[in-house]
This record gives structure tokens, C-alpha cells and sequence, in this order.
């Protein structure tokens, strides 16, 4: 796992171009999230720090809601990612970990060896996916795209990836 990445500089057809060329598969949650117009890539380059930690590194060790788990990640100084990191990270992280497909009956939450990008929601509708996680199933690589509501309670093993703040 990169702990900096280089974002920004080009537009989500440029990232999704990239992401092809790199054999990444896309979920329709993500595809909804690049249809987005209100997601807007940044145009300057700039190198960010990252961090993966989960839920129980946190400090929660009996899971917490998404906004519990952003709360204490700012106390530790850490902030949510742009959308765009996401899909830098997915190509920068080629090597990441099979896990196998989740099964059809599997209890709701995050599937196994899923690393989620945290990431402010466009809004707060139901209709429109959360943000993103990054998984290898089966080997193949996956930028994927997920809904989830203020009450979901993230497992203590749950890993969410964080930028630090700088200064």
C-alpha cells in the first residue's frame, strides 16, 4: 500500500481511461459516481500523505457509524479524500491482496479485503453511492462503488484510507 499518492491534473475521463488501460474493473455504483457532474477532479498536482487504519486503530473497537470514524480520524489528523484519490490509489495499488467474492447470503457490511476510500458524500440521498472502496477479487482489480446510510455501524476491522493533513 502507497503511503503518498499524486492527485489532481486530470478530468475522470482521463482517470477512467486509465483505469481501463490498467485492467480495473468498475462496479455501477462507480460508474454512477463518474457520471456525476458534481464530482469535479482538481486541475493542480499536488502529492498527498495516506494512511489505511481501521475502525478499531481508530480507537472504536466495537465499530462506529461513518461520521464516528471520520470524527476520531480528525483528532488523530487525518481528513477525508477527494473522490479522485480513489481511483490513484486503485492504480497505484496494483498488488493489493486477493479476497474471493462475497457470497450472495452474506450479511450486509463491507466484503472481505475491501479498503474504503473515506471520502465526503456528494449528498446525503439514498440514490447516490456513498464514495469508494478498493478490492482484488479473484484477482481481478476493482474500483467500486457503495451506498450505506448514516446509521450503518463499520466493523472493527473495517479499514478506511485517509489523507493526513499537512503542517
Amino acid at each position: 500500500m502507497p503511503r503518498s499518492l499524486r492527485i489532481g491534473g486530470c478530468s475522470k475521463e482521463e482517470l477512467r481511461s486509465q483505469l481501463e488501460a490498467a485492467g480495473v474493473s468498475l462496479n455501477p455504483a462507480a460508474e454512477r459516481l463518474f457520471e456525476d457532474d458534481r464530482w469535479e477532479t482538481a486541475s493542480d498536482v499536488r502529492r498527498v500523505k495516506i494512511r489505511t487504519i481501521s475502525v478499531a486503530e481508530l480507537g472504536l473497537a466495537e465499530g462506529a457509524t461513518y461520521q464516528q470514524c471520520v470524527a476520531l480520524a480528525r483528532e488523530l489528523g487525518y481528513s477525508e479524500c477527494p473522490l479522485e484519490l480513489a481511483a490513484a490509489l486503485r492504480l497505484a495499488y496494483a498488488d493489493q491482496p486477493v479476497a474471493p467474492e462475497r457470497p450472495a447470503d452474506a450479511e450486509p457490511g463491507s466484503p472481505p479485503g475491501a479498503i474504503t476510500v473515506a471520502s465526503a458524500p456528494l449528498d446525503a440521498s439514498e440514490e447516490t453511492p456513498r464514495g469508494f472502496y478498493l478490492r482484488n477479487i479473484n484477482g481481478t482489480l476493482w474500483l467500486r462503488g457503495y451506498w450505506s446510510d448514516d446509521e450503518h455501524v463499520w466493523a472493527p476491522g473495517d479499514l478506511f484510507v485517509f489523507m493526513r493533513n499537512e503542517g
